[in-house]
């Protein structure tokens, strides 16, 4: 299969996004995310990032008024961390200034305690402890007993509705 892009891109032409001007009043975002694998956030204040050179704002979870979520399938992740944590690398805050610089200054004044909790590496054990990461799925032993709902696949090989992961449908 033929890439379109490819000549252009073997000669350098394409733009991309570092290759253009920035706009007037251009803002640059940090984020500050757990240091911790999993955990509970005890604390959390922007007060001091506020007050740094450039800074337009801090946002953390409480500051959005609608839903904070992101999932791409099942939204089931949230923008930004609230009360629990489950990576590293997970975002509780962001910092918006006028230069990225700025913002990643002003992201490091930013004061957090979390409580550790213990981290779950085997899908067993994380299914045992309720960890899902998706909703469990609304079946029930009715829905085996109709007919054309007890293979898991159809005669033309997709799955059934019944075998279906409610995280993907």
């Amino acid at each position: 299969m033929k890439h379109l892009d490819a000549p252009a891109h073997t000669r350098g032409e394409p733009a991309f996004v570092d290759d253009l001007p920035e706009p007037r009043g251009l803002l640059h975002a940090a984020v500050f995310a757990s240091p911790v694998s999993h955990g509970t956030v005890l604390s959390l204040d922007t007060t001091t990032s506020r007050t740094y050179p450039g800074v337009v704002g801090v946002f953390t979870a409480a500051d959005i008024s609608g839903a904070n979520q992101i999932g791409g399938m099942v939204q089931d992740e949230p923008l930004l961390a609230d009360v629990e944590v489950h990576f590293v690398g997970q975002p509780v805050a962001v910092v918006v200034a006028e230069s990225p610089h700025e913002a990643r200054v002003a992201a490091t004044a930013i004061e957090a305690a979390f409580e550790r909790l213990p981290p779950v590496f085997d899908p067993r054990e994380a299914a045992a402890a309720g960890h899902f990461t998706c909703p469990r799925a609304p079946w029930s032993a009715a829905m085996w007993k109709r007919p054309g709902r007890a293979a898991p696949r159809s005669s033309k090989g997709a799955p059934s509705p019944a075998a279906r992961n409610t995280c993907t449908s």
